[in-house]
């Protein structure tokens, strides 16, 4: 069979049934112990040259960062932060996007992440109900509390950024725009042609969510600009 395209697979120490996946699919195994720091920084460097399709070469070069697929970034950039930073408090805003029906929220996954790193000392604080970027921005405000003195960093992906920059400071909250997740290298790719049909089509897709909803939460008030600046004034 034609090798697949390489992906992560994660196994619980079995290495001969990892190797006998690897012989029958083509997909490379990687084993790291998810709880050590530095074992997984080593094993994400791993990935980059054995499975090869898992980072965004050409983005990570432009911006100087390790760009994943997807909005894994956004976890990655929290403990990165919470190692750098012991001292500062963290605050996860995450629920259930989807309004239709119940699912998981991804507080109570982020909780596990931080404990898995040794990093949930008591100064994390988790919002798990929030559905919307607007109710992000409202929820944080309260548990933050009447004290938001200091430098708060708004970690969040690059192109949702405006939008949720804007949404905070409505609510009172002058966070500072800590983007990750880039999913370009700049205004280089503006004309550069898609590899794909779909890769184009869900690149537009996202960019018109994130346009009209720039421009319905600053009709409606919501937002603090059309256009809101990285840092605040």
């Amino acid at each position: 069979a034609d090798q697949l395209d390489a992906g992560v697979v994660v196994y619980a120490g079995n290495a001969e049934a990892a190797k006998a996946f690897t012989d029958q699919t083509g997909i490379a195994t990687i084993k790291w112990d998810v709880g050590d720091y530095d074992a997984c920084a080593a094993g994400l460097k791993e990935a980059e040259s054995v499975l090869g399709g898992g980072i965004d070469s050409d983005v990570s070069a432009a911006r100087g960062d390790i760009e994943l697929y997807s909005s894994a970034e956004r976890i990655l950039a929290m403990l990165e932060l919470a190692k750098r930073f012991p001292k500062a408090r963290i605050l996860f805003s995450g629920g259930s996007a989807d309004l239709l029906r119940a699912s998981t929220p991804e507080a109570p996954l982020a909780e596990q992440v931080l404990r898995r790193f040794d990093l949930d000392n008591g100064r994390v604080v988790l919002d798990g109900a929030s559905r919307t970027t607007l109710e992000n921005a409202e929820r944080t405000r309260k548990l933050v509390g009447a004290d938001t003195s200091g430098h708060w960093l708004l970690v969040t992906s690059a192109f949702h950024m405006p939008r949720s920059i804007g949404v905070f400071r409505a609510a009172g909250f002058d966070v500072e725009a800590y983007p990750v997740d880039w999913r370009t290298r700049g205004w280089i790719d503006a004309a550069a042609p898609f590899g794909k049909v779909s890769a184009g089509l869900a690149q537009c897709d996202a960019a018109v969510h994130e346009w009209v909803g720039l421009l319905v939460y600053w009709l409606a008030g919501r937002s603090s600009a059309l256009l809101p600046s990285p840092r605040p004034k």
